[in-house]
């Protein structure tokens, strides 16, 4: 269960572990509400539910939301819902109760990015213990998360499993094709590259001007791939900086792991404490990585996420 099947690192992260499953033994359905764009890098076989048109949230729609999982539970025997985002996993969670049925939640990122929904949950024992109880089993990424599962949301460490990312070498490695050629990039450039969803919480900001500074000593281009709402911002951000001719916004793509290769250095400069997939993806096709570290912390969180 996802809030979509838009872009973002939760969301593909939910592809990546179906079309993982042996499906000789597991028959799985990912139900989603909202945009569909992942759904073309499923499986074939693998069934998607739509739930509703728009990204499932906990809002004014939500018992409306319940009352479906409730009867697609039933009426494809579902055994065990999987929640990777915190909205879609409590409305799930919530129809599993009723049908007696367990709960998995993923966490992929720092409890220092909770929305404020989940701030106020965290903040009241009594509403925080209700939620969170329903739920069977957490899995967090890497032992930071988990301590933070236990520290701030006082989950027992005996609801608690940590699984490590996983990346696919057979599409992410050293010998894909890249293309600088059809970017146009001069091959002495220095091609420093991002990709995931451009939000101010990715630091894009910070990136762009940063890449400005760069651009003083040396011959470079900056790669932009993902989109969003942010995106015309971004641009016309460039274009202040007088950095939009060596900045390339390309939007959503297929060609992830090609566009990686082309980098020189995947850069990253997130403000929530997270090392996710596209760091993995950019390190499996042996590119350095410059991202931010805040403190101390988080420094322990990166290295424990990339250990081999």
């Amino acid at each position: 269960v996802v809030n979509s099947l838009d872009v973002g690192g939760s969301e593909k992260l939910v592809v990546n572990t179906v079309n993982a499953l042996d499906r000789d033994k597991i028959n799985c359905f990912i139900a989603y509400g909202g945009n569909s764009y992942l759904a073309k890098e499923l499986a074939p076989e693998i069934k998607t539910i739509r739930i509703s048109n728009k990204p499932l949230s906990l809002d004014l729609r939500t018992l409306k939301y319940i009352v479906r999982f409730i009867k697609v539970i039933s009426s494809y025997n579902i055994d065990l819902i999987d929640g990777y985002l915190f909205d879609s996993t409590v409305i799930s969670a919530i129809a599993a109760k009723f049908s007696k049925i367990p709960v998995i939640e993923h966490i992929a990122g720092s409890l220092e990015d909770l929305t404020k929904k989940e701030k106020i949950i965290t903040k009241l024992p009594v509403i925080r213990d209700v939620f969170y109880n329903l739920v069977d089993i957490y899995v967090a990424f890497v032992d930071y998360h988990a301590q933070e599962l236990q520290n701030v949301w006082h989950i027992p460490s005996k609801k608690i499993k940590v699984i490590n990312y996983g990346v696919d070498i057979k599409k992410f490695n050293p010998n894909v094709k890249d293309l600088r050629n059809s970017f146009g990039i001069d091959k002495d450039a220095i091609v420093l590259g991002f990709v995931g969803r451009l939000h101010p919480v990715q630091g894009i900001s910070d990136m762009l001007r940063i890449f400005k500074e760069i651009k003083k000593s040396l011959n470079a281009k900056l790669i932009i791939v993902g989109d969003g709402e942010w995106r015309k911002e971004y641009e016309k951000m460039a274009i202040d900086l007088k950095i939009n001719k060596d900045v390339i916004f390309t939007g959503f793509r297929d060609d992830i792991p090609e566009i990686m290769k082309t980098f020189d250095v995947f850069f990253m400069t997130c403000h929530k404490p997270l090392v996710g997939i596209a760091v993995l993806e950019a390190m499996a096709v042996a590119k350095p990585i410059i991202t931010l570290a805040r403190d101390d912390e988080e420094k322990k969180m990166a290295m424990e996420t990339v250990k081999p």
